[in-house]
């Protein structure tokens, strides 16, 4: 308008905690196999809010023993580029173990379902 101000408002996108519950990431591919570590990669997982995609800032990975017991877990940052490709190297295994390996998206309302893998280290 002539001689007043425009105000433009802008709606923020939506938080990832505003997800009701992200899906399990796809892709959940072990990389590297030394006798006491594991390299791991998966696809960066989305929720919607409405018609907004809304990705999650981090991830837990964990190595469970075969019997149940948690061997590790650790939280990994989401990728800068959203959509795009996480990975981790996990640490402090045990030489010729075989371990189930699961992965979520953290941040939802609701706990997310996992991708999960297994993995047997080689001997030392």
């Amino acid at each position: 308008p002539p001689g007043g101000t425009t105000t433009t408002t802008t709606t923020p996108p939506p938080s990832p905690t505003s997800v009701s519950r992200y899906p399990a990431p796809t892709g959940l591919t072990v990389t590297t196999k030394m006798s006491t570590s594991c390299g791991l990669k998966w696809n960066d997982t989305a929720g919607t809010v409405g018609s907004t995609k809304v990705y999650p800032t981090s991830y837990s990975v964990a190595f469970y023993e075969l019997n149940g017991t948690t061997a590790s877990k650790t939280t990994v940052a989401a990728p800068d580029n959203k959509g795009g490709v996480c990975d981790t190297t996990v640490t402090g295994l045990h030489p010729g173990w075989s371990y189930k390996i699961s992965v979520w998206a953290n941040g939802g309302k609701e706990a997310p379902p996992g991708a999960a893998t297994t993995v047997t280290l080689p001997a030392k």
